[in-house]
């Protein structure tokens, strides 16, 4: 009686374990989301400021005898990585608070390390899933509005696939979560080994590049001349991929400050 017992309520054990999982990742997921002003706010707020300043800047252009209607100027238009660098090391700041002010609150809740480094990974998740919306949404705008009213390129750039949104998608998906993992180990090695552990990771990432450059050097030609747009997905994947890593690594030895 006692062993069917037993045998009878392991599953239920392991469901129930399984529950609690999924119940403390969403909390550390809701945790991420207490800010929602910084977070869903403030990356509009840099967005549309870029779109002024680029509208202005069109007008004075316009003012001065640019034919912002011209194919030429398109061409040339096209080449504003505005938003892209404006968002960018907000992006990487996010990830890095994520996890510097974060995670003792989420230990604190009953998160394990475990716990907070996939909640983390999924709250970056979410987040990249609403950039990439507002970033889809507003190149809409731009298209049905003949980029502003004025010819002013923003979101209809090279840098974001030439206003094609099967390239869009990815890019800002994938780019704004590898931007904010990456954030998130650099954030992790901070609670780990203090304000001059980023410095040494950092010198010591910028060394590896140096060297990986110094080997592919005679091979760089050949790669230009090969490449492939998805290898930058191949890129951020492997990225993001050991950026959560190195996160939850370095976090399974932090304590908490």
């Amino acid at each position: 009686m006692t062993a069917q017992t037993n045998a009878t309520a392991q599953p239920v054990t392991g469901k129930a374990n399984g529950r609690t999982s999924v119940a403390r990742i969403g909390s550390v997921l809701r945790l991420h989301f207490v800010k929602r002003d910084v977070l869903l706010l403030t990356p509009p707020f840099i967005l549309a400021l870029v779109v002024v300043v680029t509208v202005i800047i069109a007008l004075i252009l316009q003012r001065v005898g640019f034919d912002t209607s011209a194919p030429a100027w398109a061409e040339g238009a096209r080449q504003n990585g505005g938003v892209v660098w404006s968002l960018a090391g907000f992006i990487t700041y996010l990830g890095v608070q994520s996890v510097g002010t974060t995670f003792p609150f989420a230990l604190a809740m009953g998160a394990t390390r475990r716990h907070f480094a996939l909640g983390t990974l999924t709250a970056h998740f979410a987040l990249s899933v609403y950039l990439t919306a507002v970033f889809a949404a507003l190149l809409t705008v731009e298209k049905a509005t003949g980029h502003w009213f004025v010819g002013a390129y923003t979101f209809d750039s090279y840098f974001l696939g030439s206003g094609r949104y099967e390239f869009l998608v990815p890019i800002v998906l994938l780019g704004s979560w590898a931007l904010l993992s990456i954030g998130g180990a650099f954030g992790a090695v901070w609670v780990r080994y203090g304000k001059r552990g980023p410095l040494f990771v950092s010198v010591g990432i910028a060394l590896a590049l140096a060297i990986l450059l110094l080997v592919l050097a005679p091979s760089l030609p050949t790669i230009f001349a090969d490449f492939r747009a998805w290898w930058l997905a191949i890129l951020a994947a492997g990225a993001i991929l050991l950026a959560v890593a190195g996160e939850y690594g370095t976090l399974r030895s932090a304590s908490v400050r």
